[in-house]
Order: C-alpha cells, then sequence, then structure tokens
C-alpha cells in the first residue's frame, strides 16, 4: 500500500487523547503501521511548541500507538515558561500525558544561583508540572547538583561560609547541604515560588518531612523540616527540626529549632543541673505555639504522644508533662533555638533565651537564659567546638549558677568540659574517677581554672550578633 501524508494520528480509538498531524504514515498490516508526525504542545498558558515524533507505530504487546521523538536543546523548548526542557518525549495511547526523559533547568533571574539542567523521567500535565527530585540529584552528564543551604568548608577560616543552592552545583565536594528535600518540584504562580517537597507536603505544609521554596521575586529561600548542623564531634549527636530562612538581600541565615542532643555524661551530674533548673522560681514556661517543638516531636514519637505531652502541658502543667520513652535517650532536648550565621566567627549563633524540654528524661519545660555557639574550625588536630550556656536568675543581689558545657574535637575524639559556679556539682565532679568520664568517642572533665574566661568568650559570642 502507498504511504499516506499529511494524515492525521488519533490516539487512541476511545479516549482521544493524543493528536498527532502532517503525519507521513506507512500501513503495512490492519494492526500494523510505521508514521512519523507533528504532535502540538500546548502549555498552561496556551503557548503552542511542536514536537516532532520520528517514530510512531503499535506497541509489540498492547499493539496501542506509542511514540518516540527527541527535543534538542538548541529549540529552547518549554514544558512552561518557568521550565526548560531537553532530551527524549514519548507518547502512549492510553496515557493522557506524555512522558518526558531528559532534563529541565528552571527560569528566574536570581543571578546568585547558577541555573543548572536536572535530569528526570515522569509523565508531565502542563497545567501541573511536578519534576521528579531525588536525594542525589544529577545533570544529564551525572554531575551533581543540590538544593538548600550548605557549609563551605575550608581549612582557611576566610574561605569557609554558608551560600544557598537552588538545583544548581556545589562550589567544592567537600562542601556540606545542611538543609535540602527532595520529592517533586513545582512551581506556586500565586506565590511567585519553586516549591520541592513530597506531593503530600506541597498541599499540607503540616506533614511530615522536609520543603523548600525558592521566592523569584525576592531570590530568598525558606524551608522547614530536618537540619543537619554537621557538628563533626564524634560521639555527640544533634537531631533537629524546624524552620530555616535565607534573605538575598543581606546574605543571612536564620534557623528555629528543636531536637535532642545525645552525648555521653553522668546522670547525677545532670540530675543535679536539672533539680536546680526546677527549683529557681520565676523561670518562664515555653511558648509551645511559637516554638518547633511539635514538628520536633512529630518526627520522635508518635502524633498521638505528641498531642498527649502537648494537653499534658496546658492542662496540668510542665511539672506534670510525661516524657515518652523515646526522649529519654536524649541528654538534653531543647526548643526555641534561633539561631543566626555569624560570618566573623564562622558560627552559627543562638538567640541568649531558648528552652529546655527535657533533661535525660526529665521535664522542664522552661524558657530562660539558654544559648548554644556551633563553631565550625579546621585547624591541625582540632575541629568543631559547641558551647552550651544554662544561666538561672540571680537572687538578693546574688547571681544565679551557670552551667557551661563546652565540646571540642581533638584529633577524632571529643573533649567536653564543664565550667560551672555549682558548689555542689564541682564537688560531685571531683569525686569521679577517670573510668566515669570516659564514654566511646568522647570524654569529660570539670575545670575550674578559666571558667570566667570562657565564660565571657561565650557570652560574648552570643551578644555580639
Amino acid at each position: 500500500m502507498d504511504p499516506f501524508t499529511g494524515a492525521k494520528i488519533i490516539a487512541n480509538f476511545i479516549t482521544k487523547y493524543h493528536t498527532i498531524t502532517d503525519a507521513n504514515v506507512q500501513i503495512s498490516a490492519r494492526k500494523k503501521y510505521k508514521a512519523n508526525g507533528k504532535y502540538p504542545y500546548i502549555d498552561s498558558k496556551g503557548s503552542e511548541q511542536i514536537i516532532f515524533f520520528a517514530n510512531i507505530e503499535p506497541a509489540d504487546s498492547t499493539m496501542e500507538t506509542f511514540a518516540t521523538g527527541t527535543v534538542d536543546q538548541a529549540t529552547s523548548f518549554h514544558l512552561s515558561d518557568r521550565f526548560d526542557f531537553y532530551g527524549t518525549v514519548e507518547l502512549r495511547a492510553s496515557e493522557q500525558f506524555l512522558t518526558f526523559d531528559g532534563a529541565t533547568r528552571i527560569n528566574h533571574d536570581c543571578k546568585q544561583f547558577a541555573q543548572n539542567w536536572l535530569k528526570f523521567r515522569t509523565e508531565v500535565d502542563p497545567n501541573n508540572i511536578q519534576i521528579p527530585v531525588s536525594e542525589k540529584m544529577t545533570d544529564l552528564d551525572g554531575n551533581p547538583i543540590t538544593v538548600g543551604i550548605v557549609k563551605r568548608n575550608s581549612n582557611h577560616p576566610d574561605s569557609t561560609g554558608i551560600y544557598p543552592a537552588f538545583l544548581s552545583s556545589l562550589e567544592r565536594p567537600i562542601d556540606n547541604v545542611i538543609f535540602s528535600s527532595f520529592g517533586v518540584l513545582n512551581y506556586n504562580e500565586a506565590a511567585n515560588e519553586f516549591r520541592i517537597a513530597s506531593p503530600e507536603k506541597l498541599i499540607n505544609r503540616n506533614e511530615k518531612g522536609n520543603y523548600i521554596a525558592l521566592h523569584t521575586q525576592s531570590c530568598s529561600m525558606e524551608g522547614d523540616g530536618m537540619v543537619d548542623l554537621s557538628m563533626e564531634l564524634p560521639g555527640v549527636e544533634f537531631k533537629t527540626y524546624g524552620t530555616l530562612n535565607y534573605n538575598a538581600a543581606n546574605k543571612e541565615c536564620t534557623m528555629n529549632l528543636s531536637g535532642g542532643l545525645s552525648f555521653f555524661y553522668d546522670k547525677k551530674a545532670m540530675e543535679m543541673m536539672t533539680n536546680a533548673v526546677n527549683v529557681t522560681e520565676g523561670l518562664s514556661a515555653i511558648d509551645w505555639d511559637r516554638t518547633t517543638l511539635s514538628q520536633a516531636l512529630k518526627a520522635d514519637i508518635s502524633e498521638e504522644q505528641s498531642e498527649n505531652m502537648k494537653s499534658d502541658f496546658f492542662t496540668n502543667g510542665a511539672s506534670e508533662v510525661k516524657i515518652p520513652k523515646e526522649l529519654e535517650a536524649y541528654s538534653m532536648y531543647l526548643t526555641n533555638m534561633r539561631f543566626k550565621w555569624d560570618a566573623r566567627t564562622n558560627s552559627f549563633v543562638s538567640q541568649p533565651i531558648s528552652a529546655i524540654v527535657g533533661l535525660y528524661g526529665t521535664s522542664v519545660f522552661k524558657d530562660f537564659t539558654v544559648s548554644m555557639v556551633m563553631r565550625y574550625v579546621r585547624s591541625g588536630d582540632r575541629g568543631t567546638q559547641m558551647s552550651f550556656l544554662v544561666e538561672l536568675p540571680g537572687k538578693d543581689g546574688l547571681p544565679g549558677d551557670y552551667y557551661l558545657y563546652k565540646f571540642e574535637r581533638i584529633k577524632k575524639e571529643t573533649l567536653l568540659r564543664v565550667f560551672t559556679s555549682d558548689k555542689a556539682l564541682q564537688g560531685y565532679m571531683s569525686t569521679l574517677k577517670e573510668d566515669k568520664t570516659e564514654g566511646k568517642d568522647i570524654s569529660f572533665e570539670n575545670v575550674v581554672k578559666g571558667a570566667s574566661e570562657e565564660l565571657s568568650k561565650h557570652r560574648g559570642a552570643v551578644g555580639g550578633q
């Protein structure tokens, strides 16, 4: 049979999802043919582009029409005005949408972000484009790209810092991504934002998981979920959740975090500080709804347990909140930790008022002068330093006691030095034998000499924001 030219193919006979025009068709049997033709792709704003399907024929097993075509990068094809594309396009007659297998690049005017191509494969609804984003993103050449907030690593203090990435390559392979998200990427027209999260979280921000957005007008970023502070302190784990913001105008990165801090320490020594906190009058209870505590709890315990804790807190008071077994494993559970990046000291520094939820499973739920400094250092055998300060208010003109925990990586271990004005705690710690102060990859000691200098350093860092 002679070939047809200028033909129209409608696929399939029942759904009629797809129409191919200007087709050249060679029929060899009742259900067997080969063809090529033009396909009009219409985006969400009604703009039409032509995809040329070079190979159109029935699939071997199902006999439904299957077509493939290639879109070259030089054609400047776009899925929408926000998503460019090049690669392979597939049509299957029974499926309403085309499958795009190649790379996309997002369009925005934020010059501080390199606009890399992202490898993907998915069906595309032109009216609701959702590009799959995996934890390990690459371009078509296999080069890694990332999204989120990145800590620049260097042995030179002047070269460290924080920078944003949104489908961009890392400046250096050794840099740490402290916050990211994966799931699907879409563009929200009303908010002028590219967003990445699970499909469920894009609909409901209260769902579990991470979320990140790039605002295309301000070029700022915001997100929520799990934050990896990349402490590199052996024997110490700080599992944090909360909200994060990057202000492009002043390059300021801020976070509001909650979560559990775990490290080897003497339980009686911690109980002594816990008792001192709980008997101190005048400390404010936490403002639950202004913190990210519910978000952190949702990641550590069941939603029912979290709601029970919140109900106990508001109904019976902080001292009556039962700490679930899962949280007892943490040395400290903290909230209202409002960090800001300090470029001068290469540190995340908290505000001077933070909150303690629990200490080794004992309820506290107090918001007072609690602060933390996370300083990133790479110098010979020494590394990350973290200091955590609990200060109690004074009484009758006398200062209250303080408890300063200073962690530092030395070679492949962490040394915790404890400075305190609590005489009873000093006395108890002086009785501890060496084997009671050494854990796996971490050891601690009570230090009296130089306490005032260390206290001043910490206060200066917190007050110098």
